[in-house]
């Protein structure tokens, strides 16, 4: 059985709630989540069919995202 790769890992944390960057980053699964999310293309590779990426900026001006399934 493989391993499962770093955007694999970050969409599975995606899946379990909001996340920043940061949030991401201190999972210390990749230095650099955003590359291996969205500069790739990866974060599509990696959503079934039915997920989507959810985005909210919260009240300090962060934004969140998560995974959902519609």
């Amino acid at each position: 059985m493989t391993q499962p790769t770093q955007r694999e890992r970050l969409t599975q944390a995606l899946r379990k709630g909001w996340h920043t960057w940061a949030d991401l980053q201190e999972y210390r699964i990749s230095t650099c989540p955003h590359v291996r999310l969205i500069c790739e293309g990866g974060l599509g590779r990696s959503m079934v069919e039915g997920e989507m990426l959810e985005r909210r900026e919260r009240a300090d001006g962060l934004v969140e995202m998560r995974v959902v399934r519609r």
